[in-house]
């Protein structure tokens, strides 16, 4: 199922994006330079942040948050932007 983000989501997309950028940047970007990264973009109030000024999607399988997708706002030329996804 896909749905918006709510605020029970916060710890599920926090889990989402270390395991998977663990996965992705293993080897090419340290594990403390991940976590800083990680733990600024994504912490409770830039969470906040996104849900207040873009939109957030979250797939779910058999009720858990196994991912999900950051959106802009469509702007005035109709156009929106695919600003982050994560998939377990």
């Amino acid at each position: 199922m896909i749905r918006p983000m709510t605020y029970k989501d916060f710890k599920h997309v926090q889990q989402i994006v270390h395991v998977t950028w663990g996965e992705t940047y293993d080897n090419i970007l340290s594990e403390e330079h991940q976590t800083r990264f990680l733990n600024n973009s994504y912490s409770d109030m830039m969470l906040i942040m996104r849900m207040e000024r873009s939109f957030v999607l979250i797939a779910e399988c058999n009720g858990v948050p196994v991912g999900f997708a950051n959106f802009t706002k469509i702007d005035e030329d109709g156009d929106a932007e695919l600003t982050a996804m994560y998939i377990l």
